[in-house]
């Protein structure tokens, strides 16, 4: 093989190897920052971006993380928590995570942490909301 030929192969490696690994990376399930759509005092709307594929949003599941891992960010489980209701919304727009709740929040604060779970793996990540009067 002659110089050029190497180098001809080693960049066409290289670029391919880029190409999967830009591939692999834009097919990952990703958490967006939350958006608050209520106040203290009000049921709680909270929506979470969500960045996926068509079959990881068919599989997706989010429930609050386990008390372990609530221990773990040395975060506090509120009771207050139980009464987040975790929905996948995937239909005429960009998909996300929404959180509601039946009743007024009425602590201005809310620390959480969510579980992610989907076919090819899972996700935790932590939440901290300010609810403004």
């Amino acid at each position: 093989m002659t110089e050029n030929n190497i180098n001809s192969c080693m960049l066409k490696f290289l670029l391919g190897t880029c190409f999967m690994l830009v591939s692999t990376a834009s097919t990952a399930l990703t958490l967006g920052e939350a958006e608050v759509h209520s106040k203290l005092n009000q049921t709680l709307n909270v929506a979470i971006p969500l960045s996926a594929n068509k079959e990881e949003l068919t599989t997706i599941k989010v429930t609050l993380a386990p008390d372990e891992v609530f221990s773990r960010f040395g975060i506090e489980r509120s009771r207050l928590l139980k009464s987040l209701e975790f929905e996948v919304i995937n239909n005429n727009g960009p998909a996300h995570i929404k959180i509601t709740t039946d009743r007024p929040m009425r602590e201005p604060l809310l620390e959480f942490i969510l579980s992610v779970y989907w076919g090819n793996g899972s996700l935790i990540r932590e939440y901290a909301i300010f609810l403004s009067p």
